[in-house]
């Protein structure tokens, strides 16, 4: 008994440091994923970045030869949103929806990307005005009535936002944003009910 607690140190030593070691092993293993993970991402946005400049390279170079077709202009302007060039996108929406020849039904899927654009610049109004289109062409575009209470919001049209959300839940009842949405402005409304709004600030 004496023989084994004189070497206990000695043991206790060794497995502190083989457990020092193992600890320091998983740190590293971590850093390492996680430096992986990070660089893969970044690695994922180049590649995506340098898609959507060829594409919008490849589109523009039609449209500036005026062989681009209105569902080309709309996928210019869908590529210029998602690189948030608003003024630009706004152009080649406007251009397709005057040059569109399909149906109604997808022309509305136009006027909500150009309200989208709309909404980045900051016009409400004519936002507003698109999505109301959007919704007009295809009543049951849920992502658009979405979209168009988002910006009635936006423009603290709080009642008219609460319409726009209710009428996504008719037609998508366990829509998760507009449930959310639903339910924080309609506690919002009731509590302002009643008193003046004031004059916004120009």
């Amino acid at each position: 008994a004496a023989a084994v607690a004189r070497a206990s140190p000695d043991a206790v030593y060794e497995l502190a440091g083989s457990l020092d070691l193992t600890v320091q092993g998983a740190y590293l293993a971590i850093l390492l994923l996680l430096i992986g993970g990070g660089g893969f991402l970044t690695a994922r946005q180049i590649l995506i970045r340098r898609e959507l400049d060829m594409t919008a390279k490849d589109l523009t170079d039609s449209a500036r030869k005026n062989e681009a077709t209105s569902d080309e202009y709309f996928e210019l302007g869908v590529v210029l949103l998602r690189k948030r060039y608003y003024a630009p996108a706004v152009k080649n929406l406007k251009q397709a929806i005057e040059t569109w020849e399909g149906d109604e039904a997808d022309l509305s899927q136009v006027h909500n990307a150009l309200g989208f654009a709309y909404t980045g610049m900051g016009s409400l109004s004519a936002a507003i005005r698109e999505y109301r289109v959007a919704v007009e062409f295809q009543p049951g575009y849920v992502i658009a009535w979405n979209n168009l209470a988002d910006a009635y919001e936006k423009a603290d049209q709080l009642e008219e936002a609460l319409e726009a959300y209710r009428e996504a839940l008719r037609y998508d009842p366990d829509n998760e944003i507009a449930n959310r949405q639903a339910s924080k402005l309609a506690i919002k409304v009731e509590r302002l009910r009643g008193i003046p709004k004031l004059p916004r600030k120009q």
